[in-house]
């Protein structure tokens, strides 16, 4: 991976991070020029792979949030950021700042609830989980007091991708 990329992705998940946590909302905007440029970057570019690799990516950044997003667990803008930070990383680099983010993300999210109520909350929570798994009932989004901005996961992921060397 280059380093333009690796740098439009910190511009994006800056801009991202800040509107996110401003304002719980990521815009369209923002995830829409990403995305396209991200592909044009690779059209351009060729880097071997071509547009492809920036399709590949934003197909897979899609794919990995979509179920959550449908079961409440977040919202659409974090499922288009990470389709759009996919388009300029490809496949490999999504995966990588899916996992990282997904492994941060359940540590803030165990934080907060162990803080919000403890090992009743996380039970109840479970349970809820169990649910939507078995019985297929929609969960509820969460609550601004009970959730948080996901985007700092994501930015996390990627941080910890571009500091192991994943994106060159």
């Amino acid at each position: 991976m280059e380093f333009f990329p690796a740098s439009a992705c910190f511009v994006i998940l800056a801009i991202a991070l800040y509107t996110d946590i401003k304002q719980r909302k990521i815009p369209n905007l923002l995830t829409l020029t990403a995305a396209v440029s991200g592909i044009l970057f690779h059209f351009i570019n060729g880097s071997g792979q071509g547009i492809s690799y920036g399709a590949e990516g934003l197909l897979l950044g899609t794919a990995l949030l979509f179920i959550p997003f449908l079961m409440g667990g977040m919202g659409g803008g974090d499922v288009k950021l990470l389709a759009a930070l996919g388009s300029w990383l490809g496949p490999s680099g999504v995966l990588d700042v899916f996992f990282y983010g997904a492994f941060t993300g359940a540590v803030i999210a165990l934080f907060m609830i162990i803080r919000a109520g403890g090992l009743s909350r996380l039970k109840i929570i479970c349970i809820d989980i169990l649910n939507l798994m078995f019985i297929s009932q929609k969960r509820r989004p969460p609550s601004e007091s009970e959730g948080f901005p996901y985007t700092t996961a994501l930015a996390a992921g990627f941080l910890f991708s571009f500091i192991r060397g994943n994106f060159f």
